[in-house]
């Protein structure tokens, strides 16, 4: 994952300025429009923005534009106005400020009272029918559609494209239209490389395909505008083809055991057109010579950075050539920030070469000017390069300074890195979680008490940090988990094939640390994973093959650690994502006894866990929703009905809505009508690490994790009581997603939930029906905390002949509560 992190870092600072210059000559000053003194100031503002921009000088750029702007404004020239929100834009996402230049176009496209297009987490959808379909409003759209590929809403970001696209054919303007299908393209890119991010994930074959059928989608378009556009769209359509089959190279190197003609064949076309580019640039260097200085360099510091992936020492030496020139032009037009990414580019490239005080230098140099600009997702990233090169010397010290800098500079950027297009070029997983695993890895080599609660909060902070992105939100409250109990943090060091695993006392700096293999623990998750999915684990017949996986689990990650254990009592889990799919509950020790016989379990998932007094269990009052019927090919859950009588006879003041009347439209009504604090959910769900492929089914329809957003964010805003218990009886984790537990966590914060209970696995609905009734008769005892009141239901049907048809893992052991505990 390092090298892949290598390969592509520099890509993403390069290619924010070549997005910037896509349309940056379409909004022309309109010369002989008129010639009152006005008009012709207004013009020459706009041109000599324009010529700040392609000098760097963005700010500078920023400041005309709103001049010219006020003029066109006192002049009422509505085109006028809507070029210089248009150029204004471009200013602001040269400064990286891409939420504000988002809204300075919803003006220029008569969208009003609508910020949330440009918001994290906000509506993916728009109606543009209200537009005239003029063509500087396809300008705008255009413009629109790059900010919001940058934003990460990249469905939005291609409905938005394909209407300019539309609006650009009706003028039939070729020189535009070839324009809009090299900007789909780029999303069409990013939508690629969002589906390769879920394989990684779920290490599933068909989104693998999925994957690279979108990035042939996206190499069409590529090609479209390399063969039919005029001027430097064929070089930019090039340059970008280059790098993403550079990066389908790798997903298709996933197939190289598999008997697939039809894959074979694309891995060996994919194989000549990278040849075939990559030659035409290196004999052709002068190729970007037309551009502006400013699109010059970033175009050459792309070339330079792909021809570093190449495989060959010509194209190592002219990447380094072309990268000293880039560097020169920079110094010449006195841009600090390209000459910052051309100087990083020279240290990364110098660390290659084995050459680590040159790569040192040239490396901190470009840290010193991102720093004197104050450009922080520059300064993030270099703070990790740094870290690096000190670490393969060996000076650990240093490099853990940089490690921590680094991570300290991310939380002043994130908002804006985890969802800009930086992020959409490199994957969350490889874009941050290298660095909070080199800095983790490096503190447990000297493993104090005081290093040891260090980490353990770095593991907390992180969690937050891949939970943030994953719902594209800006910041979750920050958890604090109590001193009470023992918890246990697991890490997985993927880089360093490690797992850390640290149990925190309950007193003061009481830590202990125990590290493991990954791919140990990785293979055994994956065999009792394979086991769990078959669905096949209800009788004898399969017990010793879960018991075998169980227990090697077990001695792997619990075993090690019973030495820093009670014998008994309630254990806190802090887990890595891809941890989270385990279920704890069922290892089995060598003495034949499940974790649960012994413990209590609680899990945290990496939200706020609060500490309040458990309002449910002094007045419950709960809206209690089921669906019994067979729905969009689910089958039915007849027993929910019962669940449903059941839990209402516990909690007496309940809402219902089974069946036909679980509509969303009523969901919706009672979610901003009604006091209730806690929220059972009898229904199918998937949990998955894709938030658009996590729901739950209502009666009417699939009710989608952004769109229960929308469905709870009135009641928040209506300071209604919260919701302290959520139930999911008859939701599952994605078969075969390794993270998908983030699902459950997103459905959880969405719902503003303190707990949740949910299943691992489709669970059968009549033992679920008598285990939820028995965990809410338990919730009555004032003695009980939550967490022992599912506990003591599931050992019910673990113990208790009474209910010795459910005393398999199966019935009982999907159930996890997640939050706070109490």
């Amino acid at each position: 994952m390092k090298s892949i992190f290598y390969k592509f870092k520099f890509l993403l600072f390069i290619l924010l300025g070549l997005t910037l210059i896509l349309i940056l000559n379409l909004v022309k000053p309109r010369v002989g429009l008129t010639s009152t003194p006005l008009h012709l100031e207004a013009q020459h503002l706009t041109q000599q923005g324009h010529q700040q921009l392609n000098l760097g000088q963005a700010e500078m750029a920023l400041e005309t534009w709103k001049k010219a702007n006020q003029l066109y404004t006192k002049l009422s020239d509505h085109e006028g106005i809507i070029g210089s929100q248009i150029n204004q834009s471009l200013a602001l996402q040269a400064l990286g400020n891409n939420y504000q230049a988002c809204l300075i176009l919803l003006p220029a496209l008569e969208i009003k009272n609508n910020n949330q297009i440009c918001q994290r987490g906000g509506e993916e959808t728009e109606d543009f029918s209200q537009l005239q379909g003029t063509m500087i409003q396809g300008i705008a759209l255009q413009n629109l559609g790059d900010i919001l590929r940058k934003l990460g809403k990249l469905d939005l970001s291609h409905i938005t494209l394909e209407k300019s696209l539309k609006i650009a054919e009706s003028f039939n303007n070729n020189q535009q239209v070839n324009r809009i299908l090299l900007s789909l393209a780029n999303t069409e890119q990013a939508q690629y490389q969002q589906k390769y991010d879920l394989y990684k994930r779920t290490e599933l074959s068909q989104n693998l395909k999925n994957a690279i059928a979108q990035a042939e989608t996206a190499l069409k378009h590529y090609q479209q505008v390399a063969t039919q556009a005029e001027n430097s769209l064929p070089v930019k359509a090039n340059l970008n083809q280059l790098n993403l089959r550079l990066e389908l190279k790798a997903a298709l190197s996933k197939f190289v055991n598999e008997d697939n003609l039809n894959i074979q064949k694309i891995i060996n076309q994919n194989q000549e057109q990278i040849s075939t580019i990559s030659e035409a640039f290196i004999k052709d260097l002068s190729i970007f010579s037309n551009f502006s200085a400013i699109q010059e360099i970033y175009a050459q510091l792309k070339l330079a950075q792909i021809f570093s992936q190449l495989e060959t020492q010509e194209y190592f030496d002219t990447a380094w050539n072309i990268t000293a020139s880039a560097l020169e032009k920079a110094n010449e037009i006195d841009n600090k920030r390209s000459q910052s990414y051309a100087l990083g580019l020279l240290g990364k490239l110098s660390q290659q070469k084995n050459q680590p005080l040159d790569a040192q230098r040239l490396t901190q140099s470009g840290l010193s000017l991102a720093r004197s600009i104050q450009a922080w997702d520059i300064v993030y990233q270099f703070d990790y390069q740094l870290g690096q090169i000190y670490e393969t010397q060996g000076q650990v010290e240093k490099a853990l300074s940089f490690y921590q800098d680094s991570l300290e500079i991310l939380k002043k950027v994130r908002p804006n890195v985890l969802v800009s297009e930086l992020d959409t070029q490199l994957s969350f997983l490889e874009k941050i979680k290298p660095i909070y695993e080199s800095y983790i890895y490096l503190q447990l080599q000297t493993p104090t008490p005081e290093t040891l609660q260090n980490v353990t909060q770095v593991i907390s902070e992180f969690q937050q940090v891949e939970l943030e992105n994953f719902l594209q939100c800006n910041t979750l409250e920050k958890q604090s988990l109590d001193r009470t109990v023992p918890v246990i943090y697991m890490l997985v060091l993927e880089t360093k094939n490690r797992v850390a695993i640290i149990v925190q006392g309950t007193k003061t700096l009481e830590y202990q640390l125990y590290i493991t293999e990954w791919d140990k623990v990785k293979i055994a998750i994956n065999k009792l994973q394979d086991t769990l999915q078959q669905g096949e684990f209800k009788n004898s017949d399969s017990q010793n093959w879960l018991d075998a996986n169980t227990l090697q689990l077990y001695q792997l990650l619990i075993q090690p650690l019973e030495q820093f254990l009670p014998p008994q009592g309630t254990l806190v889990l802090v887990l890595d994502s891809l941890l989270q799919g385990i279920p704890f509950s069922i290892l089995k020790d060598e003495q034949n006894h499940y974790l649960i016989e012994k413990y209590t379990l609680a899990f945290n998932l990496g939200f706020l866990l609060k500490t309040s007094p458990p309002l449910f269990k002094q007045t419950p009052k709960s809206l209690l929703i089921g669906l019994t019927q067979a729905n969009q090919d689910f089958k039915p859950l007849k027993n929910v009905k019962y669940e449903i009588e059941k839990i209402k006879s516990k909690v007496i003041s309940s809402q219902v809505l089974l069946d036909q009347d679980f509509t969303r439209k009523n969901l919706t009504s009672q979610f901003n009508q009604s006091h209730f604090s806690g929220l059972h959910i009898a229904t199918h769900g998937d949990f998955s690490s894709d938030p658009n492929q996590t729901f739950i089914l209502a009666y009417d329809d699939k009710i989608y994790l952004k769109e229960l957003d929308q469905l709870l964010r009135n009641r928040n805003e209506q300071n209604f009581t919260p919701i302290e218990l959520m139930v999911l009886s008859a939701c599952q984790t994605a078969a075969g997603d390794r993270r998908a537990s983030l699902g459950l966590a997103g459905v959880a914060i969405q719902a503003g939930a303190e707990t949740v209970v949910a299943s691992l696995w489709n669970v059968s609905d009549r033992s679920t029906a008598l285990l939820m009734g028995l965990f809410y008769q338990n919730l009555s005892n004032p003695n009980l905390t939550k967490a022992e009141a599912l506990h003591q239901a599931q050992i019910e049907l673990l113990n208790n002949k009474k209910y010795k048809d459910f005393n398999y893992p199966y019935y009982w052991g999907a159930f996890i509560l997640v939050g706070n505990r109490l």
